[in-house]
């Protein structure tokens, strides 16, 4: 995708994708990341983004050069305040933000740059220029939503943006199929926008729909002082800071816990996808309740718990990527290599469900367990416990008809690459079965069958374990 429209689609998504440093929460008082800093690179994003106070995308080479170096400065200026003023996950999409820059800035900014990627570039800054004379009102509007946005109840909060998004996505389609700079490649790539927000915002990216009508009748207004920003961006901290307020509740515990059952269905009641349909309802399910798990990690974690999170999702985000997306349904529904390994996997997974839940339960209880321990056990005896979930997994699929062992290998290793480095860091000699394993196996505790009532998935017990281990020497 073009490099304007690129980085103006970042800034939007921003609202609605959350994703993914041991950085403390963003603090006014801090020096990187006070109101003056987010103002001055409000004004470096304006000069970038296209439709907005009058700036104009690059219409000839000379002024594409120059808007390149600008926009590289500014990538960089938004990168450098994710990192630092973010929180935990903020590196994260420091990292995902430039990866995605980068490639479109090799594609029309670097010398060697193909003539017709550039033509083609400059042709979608001629269209996005003359449609933006048509827009005002509805560039206001989106300002102003992202604005109140903060104020709207965190159940509410990313379906509203949702809503006024597609209107807004509406308002340009609208202009671009009036504006005669705009021809049918320029209506492809809107499109190509239109679903891929679409698929993000699932039932909440029709402005006209029941739900959508309702919600955004509740859209808060805006008091005499309001200064509209100039640019998307500090509005899109704010709301991202409202995440991070969020209170640690057992209500909110328990949401987590069932979000997590639903999602890490192995071992649970619930179905692996095993197809493009069943994959689209759980990718749903998992992107519109990124704003929450963001919002749960940097409130109520400890920094154990945060440090860990960090490390899994840098490393676990490139796995999600392929599956996630229009293109991941259709390799569902007609499947690659890569995709055919893993509907196998599914299909052995579910077969399998009835032992692998034995397997959960039994790590679940282990790990509560293990939460009674001596401090200097605990990571031990975790370590054990979790060595002693794999072997069991393993051994149920193996043994499970429809399974075979080569996929059962596959199965695992995809999951092992993301763990590995935790393992490797943490477990030294406590991956095993015998020996010191052994032992420490049988000397956890166990829990009161009379009071105990086992979790629905495995993240209350290892969110526990999690807070019991700031105590703990890891070296």
């Amino acid at each position: 995708m073009h490099n304007s429209l690129k980085f103006y689609i970042f800034i939007t998504l921003i609202i609605v994708n959350v994703i993914n440093s041991n950085a403390a929460p963003n603090n006014a008082n801090d020096a990187n990341c006070n109101n003056k800093v987010r103002a001055k690179i409000d004004r470096q994003v304006s000069q970038i983004t296209p439709i907005l106070n009058g700036n104009k995308l690059p219409e000839t080479v000379k002024q594409l050069n120059k808007y390149c170096t600008i926009s590289q400065l500014t990538l960089n200026s938004v990168a450098s305040y994710m990192k630092s003023c973010m929180g935990t996950l903020g590196p994260i999409m420091a990292k995902e933000m430039l990866q995605s820059s980068k490639k479109s800035y090799k594609r029309v900014c670097i010398n060697s740059a193909n003539e017709e990627n550039v033509a083609e570039f400059l042709s979608t800054s001629k269209c996005l220029n003359s449609a933006a004379n048509h827009m005002d009102s509805c560039v206001q509007n989106i300002f102003d939503v992202m604005t109140v946005l903060p104020r709207i109840e965190e159940m509410d909060r990313m379906n509203l943006g949702c809503c006024h998004i597609s209107k807004f996505i509406g308002c340009a389609k609208k202009s671009m199929i009036n504006t005669k700079q705009c021809n049918g490649l320029h209506k492809q790539l809107i499109n190509q926008i239109n679903n891929s927000l679409s698929f993000v915002c699932n039932d909440y990216y029709l402005s006209n729909n029941t739900k959508c009508a309702k919600l955004m009748a509740q859209t808060p207004k805006l008091d005499n002082t309001y200064v509209r920003p100039k640019s998307p961006f500090s509005a899109a901290m704010e709301i991202l800071d409202s995440y991070r307020s969020m209170k640690c509740t057992k209500k909110a515990n328990e949401r987590l816990d069932k979000l997590v059952q639903r999602l890490f269905t192995l071992g649970t009641p619930d179905l692996i996808p095993e197809n493009g349909a069943q994959l689209k309802q759980w990718c749903n399910t998992a992107i519109s309740n990124i704003p929450f798990v963001y919002g749960y990690v940097e409130s109520c974690l400890s920094d154990f718990g945060k440090f860990l999170v960090k490390m899994m999702a840098s490393l676990g985000i490139n796995n999600f990527e392929p599956y996630c997306s229009p293109k991941g349904y259709d390799n569902m529904n007609r499947p690659n290599a890569q995709m055919q390994q893993y509907i196998k996997a599914a299909k052995c997974g579910n077969l399998a469900e009835d032992k692998l839940i034995d397997c959960t339960n039994s790590f679940i209880d282990g790990v509560m367990g293990i939460v009674e321990a001596p401090d200097n056990f605990r990571i031990k005896m975790s370590c054990c416990n979790a060595y002693k979930y794999r072997t069991c997994i393993f051994n149920a699929t193996n043994k499970t008809n429809g399974c075979d062992t080569e996929t059962v290998v596959w199965a695992e290793s995809q999951v092992m690459q993301n763990l590995k480095p935790a393992i490797d860091m943490m477990c030294a000699e406590h991956w095993s079965s015998t020996g010191k394993c052994a032992k420490l196996l049988i000397e956890i505790p166990k829990m009161d069958s009379k009071t105990y009532e086992r979790p629905k998935s495995v993240f209350m017990p290892i969110m526990k374990l999690f807070d019991s281990f700031p105590d703990v020497e890891l070296n």
